[in-house]
């Protein structure tokens, strides 16, 4: 017989169904939240410059799959520059990456805040500092779920989101018919002055943002199922309809909220901070010319998607950032304590809980900020396209430097330079990003100071970790492992058999397979080994009401009856098996405490299998007993057939008091 302790890892069961649920939540919100921020510099230009942006996304898009596909790992590109550039470029790329799940978890809790202020009675949310406490509150309970590892199903966030989707797509379609004409348009667009070539470029790294999700699908390589064999196909097609999407809606809204003056003094309404920036869905319908029921009835639907929306989005950016600090912790670029998850739900509860901190930190200074989601999409951009150009060219490095290894997916339009086939898609991805982050340092100045601070930042925190724990800066270090120690029989002399009546009920049938499960952990001893010890401790748990020597009738002789057969079944087995009963209010707490005295080398469990809620697998108690036990812990699972209802005792009758006696002779 042989026990392990399970090897604490991400759990590889993300399936097309989860990948398509991130992709389409992403796009749905990179709809709801980019149109306002792109239009703000680019005006007439703005369909143009979202198909630009598309194009470049698609390149990146390439080589990301390949990357995927090859090394399915949590961090995403942090792991494509690890592999591909070393230790330290690696480092730099989850931190950007943090720094873009930062911004998207603040940016989609203000813009969720703001559609909600659409619906009627909700415009207060607009104002500071009501905008700025709900978008608190907004980061808070997506924390707080992340910590519970609470979270919709694959099905239900896909549905929100092709809901939102086709609703988006709808609206585009009745805009077509109510107010589109191509004049409106092109009679803005004047290249070069109206926007000028400054706006242009300064728009096209902002339009990235509408592509979000590339990274956040990555970061899922380490858990997809059959990871390295299912080609994302979600991930190919939502690049082509999001291009589309984008282009289609940004015409309708230009006619919606068409663009006024020329040259420098050219706006439009869904760019300007007085007006639809936040919620530019919103704008949209304002400018359909429906009738009043109708345009509030759309406010209040296109509102309430938009907030749930965000609110998935913001959930899978704060499950992207616990991946990202695990990799970087697992690869000694960070402190080990990110590295460690909970054995009940399997969240890294420490990194995300420091990250939901550091995303209140981050809403509270952009708080004050007048433009505070065209800034937050400046510095969205610097992290997003950096990250990009270090995985690119990470990955075409590779194609040099490890030629050999698997590729499921290879990006298409291969050459030979020097012996080795390179993608030329794969280049001009690369190139693209580069030129995107170096018009972002160029044209952003928020982004630049925001974004080169927050690096330097990072490198002194990285330097520090690794010179004080003998690391070197640039060299890849050996990876984190907790290796899970072997435990076999012949390690335990002294087992615990801890035997818990709950609720009224006893174990039965499962004694025979407890003692003898008891039976195989000492078999085998090595010779001149202390003889073994099987310990049978039956725990009372007693509520606060009930005295810890308060009689339990009927329970008391089931227990006699229960140690006298669990006795027999030892005997039959050549055991000698000493017991104890014991009162507790805490059952967990007394096991391990009676495991500690009597220096047990392991305890023996018996739990009942059953549906149990959330993400739990055992009860209350095992699961206290599986955290703080000074010894290994054995967990044997008996079906719920094996357990038998044991009636309470009945309350014993009423005493009479003599104050409340007749008097003699009164008749009663």
């Amino acid at each position: 017989m042989m026990a392990t302790r399970r090897d604490s890892e991400l759990k590889q069961d993300v399936r097309q169904s989860r990948l398509a649920a991130v992709l389409f939540i992403n796009l749905a919100m990179a709809v709801f939240v980019s149109l306002g921020v792109v239009a703000d510099r680019a005006v007439g230009l703005t369909p143009g410059i979202f198909i630009i942006a598309g194009v470049v996304f698609l390149l990146i898009l390439i080589a990301y799959i390949e990357g995927i596909m090859m090394l399915p790992q949590a961090g995403g590109a942090a792991g494509f520059a690890r592999r591909g550039l070393g230790e330290m470029t690696s480092f730099f790329a989850g931190w950007a990456l943090m720094l873009d799940y930062l911004i998207l978890i603040v940016l989609t809790a203000y813009v969720g805040v703001h559609y909600l202020a659409s619906i009627p009675g909700f415009d207060w949310l607009l104002h500071s500092p009501s905008d700025a406490i709900g978008a608190g509150c907004f980061i808070a309970v997506v924390g707080l779920m992340a910590l519970r590892r609470l979270k919709p199903s694959a099905r239900v966030s896909a549905s929100i989101a092709i809901i939102a989707l086709l609703a988006l797509i709808a609206l585009a379609v009745v805009g077509l018919f109510r107010v589109f004409e191509w004049g409106t348009i092109t009679a803005t667009v004047d290249i070069g002055f109206s926007p000028s070539w400054h706006d242009i470029l300064y728009s096209l790294p902002v339009a990235m943002i509408g592509f979000t999700g590339i990274d956040s699908v990555a970061n899922l390589g380490g858990e997809m199922h059959r990871a390295g064999r299912t080609v994302p196909r979600p991930l190919i097609w939502s690049g082509v309809v999001s291009v589309g999407i984008f282009v289609l809606l940004s015409m309708v809204a230009l006619n919606a909220q068409p663009v006024t003056g020329v040259g420098a003094g050219a706006s439009t309404p869904l760019g300007e901070q007085s007006g639809w920036i936040d919620r530019p869905v919103i704008g949209i319908i304002d400018g359909l010319g429906l009738s009043s029921g109708a345009e509030q009835m759309a406010r209040i639907v296109f509102a309430l998607l938009a907030a749930t929306v965000m609110f998935l989005a913001a959930t899978s950016a704060l499950a992207a950032l616990g991946r990202v600090a695990y990799f970087m912790s697992r690869h000694r670029q960070a402190p080990s304590g990110l590295l460690q998850l909970d054995r009940r739900t399997g969240a890294p509860k420490r990194a995300i809980f420091g990250l939901t901190l550091m995303a209140l930190v981050l809403l509270a200074v952009t708080a004050s900020v007048s433009d505070s989601a065209v800034v937050l999409a400046q510095v969205y951009a610097f992290g997003a396209t950096f990250t990009a150009t270090l995985a690119g060219v990470g990955l075409v490095r590779m194609r040099f430097t490890e030629p050999e290894l698997e590729r499921p997916f290879r990006a298409p339009l291969n050459v030979r330079i020097a012996g080795r086939s390179v993608s030329v898609l794969m280049v001009l991805g690369t190139l693209a990003a580069l030129g995107m982050w170096l018009l972002v340092l160029a044209t952003h100045d928020s982004a630049r100071a925001v974004g080169l601070a927050w690096m330097m930042f990072g490198f002194v925190l990285y330097g520090t970790y690794r010179l004080t724990h003998g690391l070197p800066l640039a060299r890849r270090a050996a990876v984190r492992v907790y290796k899970a120690p072997r435990i076999d029989a012949r390690s335990y002399a002294k087992v615990l058999v801890a035997v818990r009546p709950e609720a009224g009920k006893l174990y039965g049938a499962g004694d025979a397979e407890v003692i003898a499960l008891a039976k195989k952990l000492i078999d085998d001893r090595q010779a001149g080994a202390p003889a073994p010890e099987i310990d049978v401790m039956l725990v009372h748990e007693l509520p606060l009401t009930e005295a810890l020597d308060a009689p339990l009738g009927d329970a008391d002789a089931a227990t006699a009856r229960r140690l006298a057969r669990i006795r027999q079944v030892a005997s039959k087995l050549d055991l000698r098996v000493s017991s104890s009963v014991t009162r507790a209010r805490a059952a967990g707490r007394a096991i391990c405490q009676e495991a500690e005295v009597r220096g047990s080398d392991a305890v023996l469990l018996a739990t009942r299998t059953k549906r149990r809620t959330g993400d739990e697998v055992f009860g209350k108690c095992v699961a206290y007993v599986l955290r703080h036990a000074p010894c290994d812990v054995v967990v044997l699972a008996l079906p719920e057939a094996s357990f038998r209802k044991v009636p309470k005792p009945p309350p014993p009758p009423p005493v009479a008091s003599p104050f409340l006696q007749p008097p003699p002779g009164s008749g009663l």
